[in-house]
């Protein structure tokens, strides 16, 4: 098939869909124009900026019909910054197309027919973030702070941001300006050089703290004065810690993390629930919605006959700890030290009987299987690339009876879910809900039963 479109040159294209990072997409002569901050109703004029075999990539240079969903985006910089891709889309829509989308992927990918209930939205979708992971770059004052802009590591920097609160913004924009009284310099990736790499921002709402995490290329980085700078002038700091990664890398954290404060934790709530949260933790980004999503969790635990339940991939333990709330047991896998300690703590705090394991769930499932029997209810709560096809055979090999899905990812669970009821389980109603309003992710809750 010919080309009909080459790179620098300009065309028209009708947007009629959105893939699944939150692009417009149109064709123009039946072949594929993806058009970053378009949406579908848009008829927009493009500059065609890259072509491959099936489809090319094109940059807004006039609106020419708009959507009758596009709004004027809250942020200044909505358009340039990579943290979030549909401010330009009423929230209504946005909720459609999300539950479209996990509609499709489990058609596309999974070949399977599933039911998919009406998205989980919020009320007020903004300043709903209680993390924010922000890289530090360089301009012309020093080091700054910001996000990173969509397909690159060019830092763009911002005034405020609406999708976290206004304590997370206030520190942010303090630990820049303290970064440039004290010459902190900025990580280069290119060089691998230089000190600071990110700024991490926790919020807990129920205490009213604020954890702050440095993370420094520099194996033993130390700044008395920038870290007694930062405790004396961020409102409501409770913890201040360094994280070292002197890898080249492009993840976050290093391995190794000490707090500078006597305190190492805050402390947030869901429900009924206490959680401790430390640097390296996982724990949802938005606190309302894992309210919701948890519930949705809950649902599927039976609540009488303390149940045995497995909690895999299990993080700090939140979501078997607030699903059993007292009336079952549950054993928890997860991989990061920091996070099982933070999970023992969290059992411990909210009287839950349970337990926790270091080690990687496809390794760990099977030998508790043979100590203490086949579970009731597993939770899986993977990472976004899904579970391993090893933990999938040995629940499958087990005959779990009930699997509890939790899935920020849906062409991953809508793959997993297919290799499941490929092997004897049927698929549940699935239930998405919103925990990233103005971006492209949405959160699943699928059932499957033997």
């Amino acid at each position: 098939m010919d080309i009909p479109v080459k790179e620098g040159q300009l065309c028209t294209v009708e947007v009629t869909g959105l893939s699944h990072q939150g692009e417009g997409v149109g064709r123009r002569e039946g072949f594929a124009v993806f058009v970053p901050a378009a949406i579908p109703g848009d008829v927009v004029e493009v500059e065609v900026i890259s072509t491959k075999k099936t489809y090319a990539r094109g940059l807004i240079r006039q609106l020419l019909q708009a959507s009758d969903h596009r709004v004027q985006p809250l942020c200044s910089v909505a358009d340039r910054c990579g943290g979030c891709q549909l401010q330009h889309m009423k929230y209504e829509a946005q909720l459609a197309w999300k539950q479209t989308l996990v509609a499709d992927a489990f058609t596309r990918i999974g070949s399977l027919q599933a039911q998919v209930l009406p998205v989980l939205g919020m009320i007020d979708p903004w300043e709903y973030r209680n993390k924010g992971q922000f890289p530090v770059g360089r301009d012309e004052g020093g080091m700054c702070l910001g996000l990173f802009a969509p397909r690159s590591h060019h830092v763009v920097t911002f005034p405020y941001c609406h999708v976290q609160p206004e304590a997370i913004n206030r520190a942010l924009k303090i630990v820049e300006e303290l970064g440039r009284k004290h010459n902190i310099a900025a990580y280069d990736e290119m060089r691998h050089q230089g000190t600071l790499r990110h700024i991490v921002i926790r919020a807990a709402e129920a205490e009213n703290t604020l954890m702050v995490v440095l993370v420094s290329r520099e194996s033993n980085w130390q700044h008395p004065a920038f870290f007694a700078d930062i405790q004396r002038c961020v409102p409501q700091l409770k913890v201040l810690a360094v994280n070292y990664n002197p890898k080249r890398t492009n993840a976050v954290f290093g391995d190794r993390t000490v707090a500078v404060t006597e305190n190492e934790k805050i402390t947030e709530t869901i429900g009924q629930c206490r959680f401790g949260i430390s640097p390296r933790s996982f724990f949802q980004t938005n606190s309302l919605q894992t309210r919701v999503l948890y519930d949705e969790v809950r649902r599927h635990i039976p609540q009488t006959g303390s149940p045995y339940i497995w909690d895999l991939h299990c993080g700090t333990g939140t979501i078997g700890i607030y699903a059993a709330q007292g009336s079952g047991r549950v054993v928890g896998v997860e991989v990061i030290p920091e996070a099982v300690a933070d999970a023992r703590f969290n059992a411990a705090t909210n009287g839950v009987q349970a337990r926790f394991v270091q080690g990687r769930a496809e390794h760990e499932a099977r030998a508790l299987a043979e100590a203490e029997g086949i579970p009731d209810v597993v939770i899986l709560d993977p990472p976004r690339k899904g579970c391993d096809p090893e933990l999938l055979e040995v629940l499958i090999d087990l005959a779990v009876p009930r699997i509890v899905y939790v899935s920020c990812n849906p062409s991953t669970v809508a793959r997993d879910a297919a290799v499941l009821t490929d092997h004897g389980y049927r698929l549940g109603p699935v239930q998405p809900v919103d925990m990233f309003p103005h971006t492209a992710h949405i959160e699943c809750v699928v059932l499957l039963e033997r």
